[in-house]
């Protein structure tokens, strides 16, 4: 679906926008707590992931998405900063 954002109005427009900035929050937040089934719970049940690693090669549904981070080496540290 497309939304003509000229449609909507300002306090519209500051509601979607502070969702999405809500949404990337919690991404980087999750990942780094390695609460993965919380961001795993981010996406929808047929979402398709594409890492910076590998942006040729999707990652396909949530199920899949929860496996992939689960798999990460608990060695592995990410700390996210989002501005």
């Amino acid at each position: 679906m497309t939304i003509d954002a000229s449609a909507l109005g300002d306090q519209q427009r500051f509601l979607i926008e502070r969702a999405c900035a809500r949404l990337v929050a919690a991404y980087g937040y999750y990942n780094d707590e390695r609460n993965f089934a919380a961001l795993a719970g981010l996406f929808t049940e047929d979402a398709a992931l594409y890492r910076p690693a590998a942006p040729d090669q999707a990652i396909r549904g949530r199920a899949a998405i929860l496996a992939a981070f689960a798999a990460r080496p608990a060695s592995r540290i990410t700390f996210h900063v989002c501005t």
